[in-house]
């Protein structure tokens, strides 16, 4: 007997679904997903055997238990090429080891597996809590940005959670993440459903794919269950579910890297003048063809109330200026990429510049949101002169 569903929910199922899924694998069943129909509600999941996606989908009828597992590429194809509003049917054919999938006069077939080859996580002995879903998820999609994507450093490739205290009495939650060139942390108040929970208070790191599906989950929803254990977090939204693997590593002490706050006043610039003259000075001679994405490094400097971008290369050079409020302490060289990532959901008009000295790390200081450090490290650059 068929399994009948909705073609829309089971279409924003599988798009999820798919980002956990690997396009190119050894191992064929970690390109399936595995179907688990039965209560009203066909459950699909994903695996790369570092993630476990878990999406439930309502069942107008299932005429009888289903567990088998599908292609996942060939199930969303045939459903994507589906009129909207139809009607989906699944029947399983185990004589031929093959899962129909038929819409009206459409009718498709895909090879199956068995669901015993299935490969399950160990994460039953986790006790979850239940958590503001909007802090979850502003913890951590602020610092995904500076994530690294180096693999020789795999420390870096994730997002950092650690609870500690504040200086002043209190815990904290330390959310961070730095690939070497750019830092972001968000400090907040530690959420007392997560205090006390041995792994967060050692750290944890959060792979940046983990982060991205944990992210998608967890949008336009009031709560979620979050878990917590030495090397695996799993993240519960409604029916859907998440288990990964954290990453097995010590994450560097970031604390050495942030400067501490200034006492005077903070120069500060229009943020979206500032993006967007960097972005422009970026673009000098052969950065147009710059494989890295990351254009040319670009020099900062103050001139009166202007502050001045330049940079230059063997076949060109550019300058733009812009109003400074303040005084500079030091000029200096910066990716404008780097700039653009670290200012990522910035929401103040204005952006605070920061930095001890010569060489040291330059703090930006979004005035929509203070309490965030935004850190990028100089380059050496020298100021371009414009000629004619």
């Amino acid at each position: 007997m068929p399994v009948t569903l909705e073609r829309k929910p089971l279409v924003e199922a599988l798009r999820l679904l798919r980002q956990v899924v690997q396009a190119r694998s050894t191992i064929p069943i970690l390109g399936n997903l595995l179907l688990d129909a039965d209560d009203g509600m066909l459950r699909m999941t994903a695996t790369d055997l570092e993630r476990w996606l878990t999406v439930a989908v309502e069942a107008t009828d299932i005429g009888a238990p289903m567990r088998l597992t599908v292609p996942a590429a060939r199930l969303s194809a045939f459903v994507g090429a589906l009129a909207a509003g139809s009607e989906i049917c699944l029947a399983e054919r185990p004589k031929t080891q093959r899962l129909e999938i038929s819409a009206g006069r459409a009718r498709h077939q895909a090879a199956t597996l068995p669901a015993d080859d299935w490969p399950a996580p160990k994460a039953d002995d986790i006790e979850p809590v239940e958590i503001d879903a909007a802090l979850l998820r502003r913890l951590l999609l602020l610092p995904s940005a500076a994530v690294s994507d180096e693999e020789t450093r795999f420390y870096l490739c994730g997002v950092h959670l650690v609870a500690a205290g504040d200086g002043a009495g209190g815990r904290c939650l330390s959310s961070v993440a730095t690939n070497g060139h750019m830092l972001l942390h968000l400090p907040v108040a530690l959420p007392e459903e997560l205090a006390g929970i041995p792994a967060l208070e050692a750290g944890i790191i959060v792979p940046a794919g983990t982060v991205q599906t944990m992210c998608a989950m967890l949008a336009g929803e009031q709560t979620a269950r979050l878990g917590i254990g030495d090397n695996l977090i799993t993240l519960a939204c409604g029916e859907t579910r998440l288990v990964s693997r954290l990453i097995d590593g010590t994450f560097p002490d970031f604390h050495r890297v942030i400067p501490a706050r200034g006492a005077g006043e903070t120069p500060r610039a229009a943020r979206a003048d500032l993006l967007e003259a960097a972005k422009r000075c970026g673009i000098a001679g052969s950065a147009v063809n710059n494989e890295s994405g990351r254009g040319r490094a670009i020099h900062v400097a103050q001139d009166g109330a202007e502050l001045v971008l330049s940079s230059r290369d063997e076949t060109g050079a550019a300058e733009e200026r812009l109003p400074l409020a303040g005084e500079l302490a030091e000029s200096f060289g910066v990716q404008p990429a780097y700039l653009d990532q670290i200012l990522h959901l910035a929401t103040g008009e204005q952006v605070g510049i920061e930095m001890t000295g010569a060489g040291a790390p330059i703090r930006l200081i979004d005035d929509g949101d203070p309490s965030v450090d935004r850190i990028v490290m100089p380059v050496r650059t020298a100021p371009a002169r414009m000629e004619g």
